[in-house]
């Protein structure tokens, strides 16, 4: 969540807009076409051959600092993000002694 609050807040100062893509419960991750990590909430896109490909920050600065070839998408808000994690909890469950066979 902080990675991507410091993202968002480097793109304003560099006047990049970001677009809302927004995410499905059955959307399939994206993957950076570089490095192949998973790419979370920023997505940083280009067009080849009417393809699109998807990179992650790092790769895509690698490849134009200055990001102007690039359709910056988020998948989230980050007041979704906000209140995922305040809204967080673990279930902790007792741990039962089992006896050992006899």
């Amino acid at each position: 969540m902080v990675n991507s609050q410091l993202i968002l807040d480097f793109l304003e100062q560099l006047r990049i807009p970001v677009k809302r893509h927004g995410k499905k419960p059955d959307d399939i991750a994206h993957n950076c076409q570089d490095c192949e990590i998973e790419v979370f909430n920023i997505l940083f896109v280009t067009t080849q051959d009417k393809r699109s490909e998807v990179r992650c920050f790092s790769c895509a600065r690698r490849n134009d600092p200055s990001l102007q070839s690039f359709s910056v998408l988020s998948e989230y808000y980050m007041s979704e993000l906000a209140t995922i994690y305040d809204n967080f909890q673990t279930n902790t469950h007792p741990i039962v002694a089992y006896t050992v066979g006899k």
